[in-house]
Formats: C-alpha cells, structure tokens, sequence
C-alpha cells in the first residue's frame, strides 16, 4: 500500500466537491424547470461550459437546451485501384502528373 500525501489527498478531496457541486447543480435546474423524471426530458439536455479566471476560481455554466431539429448524414469514402494503361506515345510519367 502506498502513503497518502497531503497533496493527494487535497487533490482528490478537490475533484470530489467539483464533481459533487457540478452534480448538485445538474440536480437543481433539472428541478427548477420540473424534469425531475428522467422519462419527461425527451428532447431536453444539459451543456456546459467552463471558464478559469485570473485568480484561481473556475466558473462552471450548466444551460438546459432542447432539441427542435435533427439530422444525419453519412460520409464515406470509395475507392477502387486499377491498373494504368499507357496508350501509344504516353509515358508513365507523364500519366503520374
């Protein structure tokens, strides 16, 4: 077992009331605007964001948005090799231009 530091241990203690306040805070504004059940909030989801400031404090903006639209599209990429046929009097260097 490995000694617990004094800066491990207010690291870890920091990252547990972030998570607990970042926690709470999503607890609230679901309240607030009556989604507590997780089965009325179709549509409904929470973005955040964050910002450090010049004196140490980080200030976390948790905003509820709803989906109005979606859509998907689907990329992909094809390709296919084939051989070159140098037709009379080409090089192939001149076809790799």
């Amino acid at each position: 077992m490995t000694k617990r530091t004094i800066m491990g241990t207010l690291l870890t203690d920091f990252r547990f009331r972030r998570s607990e306040a970042q926690r709470e805070l999503r607890a609230k504004i679901w309240k607030r605007n009556k989604l507590d059940n997780p089965k009325q909030r179709g549509g409904y989801e929470l973005r955040e964001q964050s910002a450090h400031t010049k004196d140490g404090t980080q200030i976390i903006e948790v905003q509820l948005w709803k989906k109005i639209d979606s859509g998907a599209t689907k990329l992909s990429v094809n390709f296919k090799a084939e051989e070159i046929k140098a037709e009379e009097g080409d090089s192939i260097e001149e076809l790799m231009k």
